[in-house]
């Protein structure tokens, strides 16, 4: 017989429903409270590369454990091919990409940027905040960290670092330029605070990324004596390698630190040598004969040598992003590019997208200005200036350089148009696109010779300004800030404007640019001043090309990210190991 439902059924029944819906909010609440943890570990994640627009008050510093135990086996070396030797490993005087490549091991910064996010994380610092008017930075130092020769990392050596470099005696105006309007104060052994007297996009950036030196190695040095400093040629660091010795033209030497104190960047490959061989064919037979590990070749050699099975069997062949422009820069300050027209009739004679095709296999292209080609901050309506002799000829006619006595060579005011073009030593790039252009100069009534000099000679030329003309290429960052290069107050020696590029207008652009957070609007500020320097041209801008790397087989881990490949994470495994 069916049972009869009472009113005490129904009441049971009600507060059944209540019940379960009390646990589906509860449930839903959760789920909530689980997607604002989520959604707190993403800020806390991207909060550094979010600081630089400033407001921001705090962010924690990473941990110095491991998820696991690292099983990686140590030893083994690698043999780092560089095409120069580095003048200096001091990093405050150091002027070229050698030296900041070899103190990546040897040194720290108190942030520093994950190869894989491309975002900084903190380094030789715990944790930081920035005050809510985005003009202070305070950096909370990490304790327990020593330098290699086992004296403490303190507020000192950063206090001191950024005195030095901020000292007009040092030979660092290429990198003091960022720090102009910043000072910097002790706030205990393990803290120190930058304060911005201006609002500047870069600030923070700067300041995460100061070049760090030990005060106790160099105490009351300054000026010559810190530029001359026997320390460039023997640096102390807290990095996860330290240094063993420089074989003048030959190589510099570094050992795994087995107490570096960041548990997981422990490198496993005992020893980096970076070799110095100046000549590309010598370095590509070295490569063959597996004397080099790690080694960027030249365009041809990649599509030629490269391919071959004496490299294919031994050696990854990788390629990456290549954040760099080539270039070659007219000095203002000589009688021959004083003029605009002249300096454009000197790109109007470089067959560049010939170059690029014929030279470099088109790995790359060619580009009209100096940001990355593939950043907002680059013009891509600007179309580069076109390969046309008889354009050029007309310039030269309008800007008054005519043969005037029929020697066949251009002249002004009596002054026949013969001038120089300064090249790095082994370089066969620039070699065969100077060659190049002698021939099409000689074509419109113009000589050109060709002066080659060795890496530290080359430099020092540029610091001098003893030049007429110079190709080269630069170094770009992912946050660029044009200052440096472009600015007319960074003419003069040891500037890097040393083409003495001087325009009111752009000078505007970039001292706007500086103070402007807002990355959209500061592209704007960017793309006009693009287009001022491919109207003046004070470089024929050339190419942007990839990264091309070939790493020995032996290695393990090896992984690609944005920008390249990091040592750090690479081991060899017992049986494959080659020096001992």
């Amino acid at each position: 017989m069916d049972k009869v439902w009472t009113w005490r059924d129904w009441i049971f029944l009600l507060l059944f429903l209540c019940l379960f819906t009390l646990i589906f909010l509860a449930m839903k609440q959760s789920d909530r409270l689980y997607e604002r943890l989520n959604d707190l570990i993403t800020i806390t994640k991207d909060v550094k590369a979010l600081a630089s627009r400033g407001g921001l008050t705090h962010a924690p510093g990473g941990d110095n454990t491991t998820a696991a135990p690292d099983t990686r086996p140590t030893g083994d070396w690698c043999v780092v091919h560089l095409r120069s030797e580095p003048a200096t490993l001091n990093p405050i005087t150091a002027k070229d990409a050698y030296a900041g490549y070899i103190n990546t091991y040897i040194l720290e910064g108190l942030m520093e940027r994950n190869p894989q996010t491309l975002k900084f994380e903190p380094r030789l610092c715990e944790s930081y905040a920035i005050s809510e008017s985005g003009l202070e930075y305070t950096f909370n130092l990490r304790k327990g960290v020593t330098w290699h020769d086992d004296v403490p990392f303190t507020a000192d050596d950063v206090i001191y670092s950024f005195n030095v470099m901020m000292d007009n005696q040092t030979d660092c105006q290429n990198v003091r330029n960022y720090y102009a309007d910043i000072s910097v104060k002790k706030l205990g052994d393990y803290q120190v605070r930058f304060t911005s007297k201006k609002k500047y996009w870069r600030a923070f950036i700067n300041c995460a990324g100061l070049s760090i030196v030990p005060k106790h190695l160099f105490e009351k040095d300054k000026g010559p004596a810190f530029n001359s400093s026997e320390w460039g040629r023997k640096p102390v660091g807290t990095g996860p390698y330290k240094f063993v010795r420089w074989d003048a033209k030959q190589k510099v030497v570094l050992e795994r630190n087995p107490n570096y104190w960041f548990a997981r960047r422990t490198p496993h490959i005992d020893r980096i040598v970076f070799k110095f061989i100046t000549d590309e064919t010598a370095a590509m037979e070295a490569v063959k004969k597996q004397e080099i590990d790690d080694y960027e070749p030249t365009a041809e050699q990649w599509m030629r040598e490269a391919t071959e099975s004496i490299v294919t069997d031994h050696f990854r062949r990788m390629k990456f992003n290549g954040l760099f422009f080539n270039y070659i820069g007219w000095n203002e300050k000589t009688v021959f590019f004083q003029d605009r027209r002249v300096r454009l009739a000197m790109t109007y004679s470089v067959p560049r997208e010939e170059i690029l095709k014929y030279r470099l296999y088109d790995l790359g292209s060619v580009v009209s200005g100096p940001f990355y080609v593939n950043s907002d901050a680059y013009d891509r309506s600007i179309e580069p200036w076109p390969y046309d002799l008889d354009k050029a000829r007309r310039l030269l006619d309008e800007a008054g350089w005519k043969d005037t006595n029929g020697d066949g060579i251009r002249d002004k005011n009596g002054k026949a148009f013969r001038f120089q073009l300064l090249v790095p030593q082994g370089r066969m790039l620039y070699r065969d696109i100077a060659v190049r252009l002698l021939g099409e100069l000689k074509k419109i009534g113009v000589e050109m010779s060709l002066r080659e000099l060795d890496w530290a000679s080359f430099i020092k030329e540029l610091d001098d300004q003893n030049f007429e003309a110079v190709s080269l290429g630069w170094s770009l960052s992912l946050e660029e800030d044009p200052y440096q290069l472009w600015h007319s107050s960074q003419t003069g020696a040891s500037g890097s404007n040393f083409v003495w590029f001087s325009s009111a207008e752009a000078d505007k652009l970039i001292e706007e640019s500086r103070s402007e957070f807002d990355e959209a609007k500061r592209n704007v500020l960017f793309r006009r001043l693009h287009r001022i320097l491919h109207e003046e041209q004070p470089y024929t801008f050339l190419f942007n090309r990839p990264t091309l790397e070939l790493l020995n087989q032996r290695f393990e881990n090896v992984k690609e990210y944005p920008l390249g490949t990091d040592l750090l994470d690479w081991y060899v495994k017992p049986e494959n190991q080659k020096y001992k």
